[in-house]
């Protein structure tokens, strides 16, 4: 498999960030400059809103019959993610935020609380929280995980919503940590911290 990579950025952009592996294994890097066509340099930090926060290591090009396309190659913790190109705006990749704008969206995500049906409809409530884990927008998946995080602190939570609420985290974490320099724990710890200031909040409201 051949990878355009920067040499200037060295073989694994981004390898400061603790977490992620510094190479793959079985990969023959290809040096060459990253083509300004491309939106993601490589080193670029990127979310997928599937698969969370990683960092764009190379780009494979692939033959498929006559046509050939280009394929972003994502270092996630635990995989490698291959992205089309010409399909990522779709897709909903996006750059990582800020660490201060992330913690200002994790605090304000109770605006978009207003999103989240008030219904009996337990499959139609659920659905429609997938759909915002699903949206790729920070501001979005914090507002679920804010609506189940105060929801559990009421009443146990189903083993459904338990496992929304776990999905909604390791996405927000895996950005957070990517966007600060830090351990997923790390990460996780900050956001538990920040919702719990907002369910104290809530209270004394």
């Amino acid at each position: 498999m051949n990878v355009n990579i920067n040499p200037l950025l060295g073989a694994w952009p981004g390898s400061s960030c603790r977490g992620y592996p510094w190479r793959w294994p079985g990969v023959t890097w290809k040096e060459g400059e990253m083509e300004a066509a491309f939106a993601y340099p490589i080193g670029s930090k990127v979310v997928h809103p599937n698969y969370g926060a990683g960092i764009v290591v190379g780009i494979e090009e692939k033959s498929i019959g006559q046509a050939s396309l280009s394929y972003y190659i994502i270092a996630l913790p635990s995989m490698q993610l291959m992205v089309p190109v010409h399909r990522a705006e779709a897709l909903g990749l996006r750059l990582i935020g800020l660490p201060a704008n992330l913690r200002a969206a994790l605090r304000g995500c109770c605006e978009l609380a207003g999103e989240i049906p008030n219904t009996q409809d337990h499959f139609a409530r659920r659905a429609a929280l997938d759909e915002r884990l699903k949206s790729g927008s920070f501001e979005r998946v914090a507002a679920v995980v804010r609506h189940l995080y105060l929801a559990h602190a009421q009443r146990p939570l189903s083993a459904a919503d338990h496992q929304l609420l776990d999905r909604g985290m390791e996405i927000l974490a895996s950005e957070f940590a990517l966007a600060s320099d830090q351990e997923m724990t790390q990460a996780k710890e900050e956001i538990v911290q920040l919702l719990t200031e907002m369910r104290q909040d809530t209270q004394q409201a």
